[in-house]
C-alpha cells in the first residue's frame, strides 16, 4: 500500500481529527488525491507550440490524461 494512502488511513483512525464519517473522509481523501493527479497529468501533456504573432497556442499531445482511479 502507498505512503499516501496509509497516511490516509492513519488519519481517518486517529480519533482526535475532525473525522464524523471515517469512511466517508478516506473516500473523499482517495478522490481529491486523484483528482489532483489528473490535474497534474492534465498539464504535463499540454506542450506549447509555436508563437504566432505575439500569441501563444497550445496543443495536447494527448487526451487519454484521465483514465480513472489508480490501481496503486
Amino acid at each position: 500500500m502507498g505512503a499516501l494512502k496509509q497516511r490516509d488511513m492513519a488519519t481517518c483512525k486517529n480519533k482526535t481529527t475532525l473525522c464524523a464519517n471515517q469512511k466517508h473522509t478516506f473516500i473523499w481523501l482517495a478522490f481529491v488525491r486523484n483528482l489532483t493527479d489528473c490535474i497534474r497529468a492534465l498539464f504535463a501533456e499540454v506542450d506549447m507550440g509555436n508563437v504566432i504573432q505575439d500569441n501563444s497556442t497550445a496543443i495536447i499531445r494527448s487526451t487519454a490524461f484521465f483514465t480513472g482511479w489508480r490501481s496503486s
